[in-house]
């Protein structure tokens, strides 16, 4: 079992690939002391391949400055501020995930498309907030979304710099 900020701060860590039977004991959620998170600020990682992972916890990938490519298709859930500051994240396609909570993806500047699947029911407010690259976001899913009760503007964010150039959510 990984332990809360197993490899916290690990600043040369360039690739992570984690297999079926890998657990992490507390998830990446942060400690009482809100300083600790699995991979907090490892600014070289790059890669994740978790194609089994079953939820992002909250901040696991926090400060990941590097992060280019991350595979967690079977993710159902993505953790509060799971992908914060994940400069360099282009992309990301979550066809199974139920649910993207408050500040999942805040603030990765590079985050020009995300995909949406059909599971989606909850998009917490400002998941998407600081994302000045974000160009287009993909639903699959034809049922309502629960945007908080405040509308696209709060996921995406609230300034004129922030908006997405096209929102596709299918008849």
């Amino acid at each position: 079992d990984w332990q809360r900020a197993s490899f916290g701060s690990c600043t040369a860590l360039k690739k992570v690939s984690m297999g079926k039977n890998i657990k992490v004991k507390n998830g990446g959620y942060q400690s009482v002391d809100n300083k600790w998170w699995i991979f907090y600020n490892c600014t070289s990682l790059q890669s994740v391949y978790a194609p089994l992972c079953n939820n992002v916890m909250a901040q696991a990938f926090y400060g990941c400055s590097s992060l280019v490519d991350i595979d967690v298709h079977t993710t159902s859930k993505i953790g509060s501020s799971a992908f914060v500051n994940c400069y360099n994240l282009s992309s990301i396609s979550l066809p199974n995930c139920t649910l993207i909570e408050t500040n999942a993806f805040s603030g990765c500047n590079n985050l020009e498309k995300v995909f949406i699947g059909n599971s989606v029911t909850t998009i917490g407010s400002r998941a998407f907030a600081d994302c000045k690259s974000l160009e287009n976001v993909y639903f699959s899913y034809t049922g309502l979304v629960d945007y908080m009760s405040t509308g696209i503007s709060y996921v995406i964010g609230d300034d004129d710099e922030t908006w997405a150039n096209e929102l596709l959510i299918p008849n």
